[in-house]
């Protein structure tokens, strides 16, 4: 695209755009109760590709002792694969055409300046969700399916356990089937290969109703309490849960869905952030805001978009206010007829470091 077709609007500082992106990413990503950064927390880098080594067991080997002058030993490693990948554009950009400056035309300056920032907000929540779309991709599945323009279609595969996605010895529908003893059983595969316990063991919606009302779990949890049709109580179960067994809390998780763009169809179509018919045993999430060390399930790394360099925007960067992470700007096409374009970009991937963190059971 020529220099002089399209330049950074004068109307509006470039920082200021930029600052309102990143606030608006770093709110949605810290506030919003849908985020799942605190299982993939941000992390900027300067780079487009990434590299991993996998641990297929991580847990540290005790130390051996040895005879005065006797020779120390080194530890054996669990033995791992490594996986190299590169970070990929995700964007968002909205035309203010010429009819919509004419309606503006009065105080014109400030309603454009508002209707910039709008669309950079909105722009820049876009690639948040797509963004939490795939981390929950990452989380549940252990892989990414990336669909985009430029015949864009990428499935990244992070290589989890086959074990870790088992199907329950009986579905939670069978009324034979004992869902607490299929709940041990996967805690105990989970420490086994994890050395530490589950923190949590998130249901869906339609997961949990179904396991309240499960004849075994009614039984357990006190029929007395139970209410016609017979139902365990959500206080019961827990209480048998982390009293009794020693599991981790059930926590319910909402049908959310969110919007995309379906690039086969050419239409949008709604899909769910959580499978439905599967419990996940979590790990403790971070910190939505740090990356911390390798024993996190993995991080979302954001590096640098090829968008910094335009200009007017490429000024606006020093060593507090960095490349890497989300960008945003307004251009101006002088070209006939005159319109603008606001757009948010950013070069970004969620990465599993240790896969085996999520274990992702069918019980539906």
């Amino acid at each position: 695209m020529a220099q002089n077709e399209m330049a950074t609007s004068g109307l509006i500082d470039p920082k200021l755009v930029i600052t309102v992106a990143r606030k608006t990413l770093a709110d949605w990503e810290v506030n919003n109760h849908s985020s799942l950064a605190p299982y993939l927390p941000s992390k900027e880098v300067k780079d487009i590709a990434y590299e991993i080594d996998y641990i297929d067991d991580a847990a540290v080997t005790a130390a051996n002792w040895r005879a005065f002058d006797g020779a120390a030993t080194s530890e054996t490693w669990g033995s791992g694969a490594k996986a190299v990948g590169s970070l990929m554009p995700v964007s968002r950009i909205f035309s203010v055409t010429e009819e919509a400056k004419l309606r503006m035309r009065y105080d014109a300056d400030e309603a454009l300046k508002r209707t910039y920032l709008d669309y950079v907000a909105r722009a820049a929540k876009a690639i948040a969700l797509q963004i939490n779309y795939q981390r929950a991709n990452a989380l549940f599945n252990a892989k990414l399916s990336l669909q985009g323009s430029g015949g864009l279609r990428i499935e990244v595969d992070f290589n989890r356990d086959p074990a870790f996605n088992p199907t329950a010895t009986k579905l939670f529908s069978d009324p034979s089937a004992n869902p607490f003893e299929q709940l041990l059983i996967w805690r105990d595969q989970y420490f086994d290969k994890n050395h530490i316990e589950p923190a949590e063991i998130w249901m869906p919606s339609v997961v949990f109703r179904q396991f309240l009302r499960h004849p075994n779990v009614v039984a357990a949890t006190n029929p007395a309490y139970a209410r016609e049709p017979k139902f365990a109580t959500r206080k019961a179960v827990n209480e048998v849960m982390v009293d009794t067994l020693g599991l981790p809390p059930i926590v319910e998780k909402s049908a959310e869905k969110v919007k995309v763009d379906d690039f086969d169809t050419g239409q949008t179509k709604l899909v769910n952030v959580i499978p439905q018919d599967k419990v996940f045993f979590m790990p403790k999430p971070g910190s939505a805001t740090a990356a911390n060390d390798f024993e996190d399930y993995g991080v979302t790394l954001w590096g640098e978009s090829a968008n910094s360099d335009l200009p007017g925007i490429n000024k606006v960067f020093d060593d507090k206010f960095g490349t890497p992470g989300i960008i945003a700007g307004v251009l101006t096409h002088e070209t006939f007829p005159i319109h603008s374009e606001v757009f948010a970009d950013a070069l970004a991937m969620p990465v599993v470091i240790q896969p085996n963190k999520v274990l992702a059971g069918k019980v539906l």
